[in-house]
């Protein structure tokens, strides 16, 4: 439940390449989210292992477990060889203990993971009896919460502040409504970056995918916080949680974070096509939860890594295609879909055809542009009532539906209907349950 000692936990092995190359005095080929690859001289790789293993083995990283191949090089067999260092890697991790026996201290328990055992921490204001891995990431997640943002945003050379806590980055001033104390927590995975990176066959091409991974992050941050509605004066409302790799989990006010899906999008568009070992263009799936800031985070964060995966699943399977998907969940009064997520979506979107619950960006683009506009013409408790005979089957012919919803409000009938088929053409029925699921998120005037 607490963000410091998960971005903690990431950050302490988000750079362990550079770590250990630095102590050995080589230069890695690629450093990755908790994984490096090298170019090291040694008598042998048995040797060559043993140091790699000492040299990661200091500091927060006795916490954790490092797993270390080594080969000798051949030249024009690089695929092959990144492939049986993989295989290795994966066979020690399968042989690896999966049950850790931490250092006891006596009788206290840790404040934060309540499993541990703790020491008492007199540098610590609130939760003094912390467990030494949770007292190791913690500091370092609340060390680094400035740095990582300043490091994506300009190299290190910013001087701004961060937010506290979260009911500080949803506070609203009373500006957004019901949107006050809400947040969106937001989770972008990369599709098959796995096999992307398989099949790079040469350094230099893997060197590409892994730089170009990270540039691309980069931007998108940059994009995304060069607009002043993301600052309270020095403090980006922004608190990122996962950080590396092809995952990215981070968290804003709710009515920031449809602009933050759809900025995503929209600047994967912009992205070139990696010349690899053939053409790659690199996706991201999504998940996406509005909720109260003081929902259980780590059950919150959990839903949108589901979501996400329904995202790469679902909506692979039923496009054929690998896109730029997401999928979102709005809890309101509740913490939880209470049940399993894809019996909860294929419930939900039985009758609703089409693409249902996966949303890509011209369809969230579609609802941030007329959202205000459906907001001032359509009635909401008639569209609540079209949603729920829709979701039980009961639906209407589409003009049928579209005439009630019209008359209900004596809106700009031509306009407003326009607009509804359009957004149907595309998602069939869920359209109209997108609307009234979004009818407070998107499109929001900042």
């Amino acid at each position: 439940q607490d963000l410091s000692t998960t971005r903690g936990g990431g950050l302490a092995v988000l750079d362990i390449a550079k770590e250990v190359a630095g102590k050995l005095g080589c230069k890695p080929i690629t450093s990755g989210s908790s994984k490096g690859l090298f170019d090291i001289e040694g008598t042998s790789t048995e040797e060559v292992e043993e140091r790699v293993q000492s040299a990661a083995a200091g500091g927060i990283l006795r916490h954790a477990t490092v797993m270390v191949a080594a080969c000798q090089r051949k030249d024009g067999a690089f695929a092959e060889q990144l492939a049986e260092l993989n295989a290795r890697i994966r066979w020690q991790q399968m042989h690896a203990s999966s049950v850790v026996y931490p250092q006891l201290h006596g009788t206290l328990v840790c404040d934060i993971d309540r499993v541990r055992p703790a020491v008492a921490r007199s540098d610590m204001e609130k939760k003094r009896d912390q467990s030494d891995f949770t007292y190791a990431r913690r500091k370092l997640g609340r060390d680094k919460k400035a740095s990582l943002l300043q490091d994506i945003l300009s190299g290190g050379a910013g001087d701004f502040d961060v937010v506290e806590n979260l009911n500080e980055l949803s506070e609203d001033g009373g500006r957004f409504g019901n949107l006050g104390k809400k947040i969106a927590v937001l989770r972008f995975d990369g599709n098959s970056f796995g096999l992307v990176a398989e099949a790079c066959d040469t350094e230099a091409r893997y060197r590409l995918f892994a730089e170009t991974t990270k540039q691309q992050q980069r931007e998108y941050f940059r994009a995304l916080l060069a607009a002043p509605e993301w600052w309270s004066g020095q403090r980006p409302r922004i608190e990122i949680v996962v950080y590396g790799g092809d995952e990215v989990t981070f968290i804003t006010p709710a009515w920031l974070g449809w602009k933050a899906l759809t900025t995503f999008y929209r600047e994967a568009r912009k992205w070139a096509p990696l010349k690899l070992a053939k053409d790659e263009v690199l996706t991201y799936s999504a998940g996406v939860v509005f909720c109260h800031c003081k929902a259980p985070i780590h059950a919150v964060k959990q839903l949108a890594s589901e979501l996400a995966d329904q995202a790469k699943d679902k909506a692979t399977d039923e496009l054929h295609a690998k896109g730029n998907f997401a999928a979102y969940q709005v809890l309101e009064s509740f913490d939880s879909v209470g049940q399993d997520l894809e019996g909860f979506l294929s419930q939900r979107y039985q009758h609703t055809g089409r693409r249902g619950a996966f949303l890509g960006l011209v369809d969230m683009e579609m609802l941030e542009a007329n959202m205000d506009y459906w907001r001032a013409t359509l009635s909401r408790r008639k569209l609540h009532s079209t949603v729920q005979a829709l979701m039980s089957g009961k639906g209407e012919d589409l003009e049928e539906t579209i005439q009630s919803l019209v008359e209900s409000k004596s809106a700009d009938s031509a306009r407003v209907a326009g607009t509804l088929r359009e957004l149907h053409a595309i998602l069939g029925n869920a359209a109209f349950l997108h609307i009234l699921e979004l009818w407070d998120y998107a499109g929001v005037a900042v």
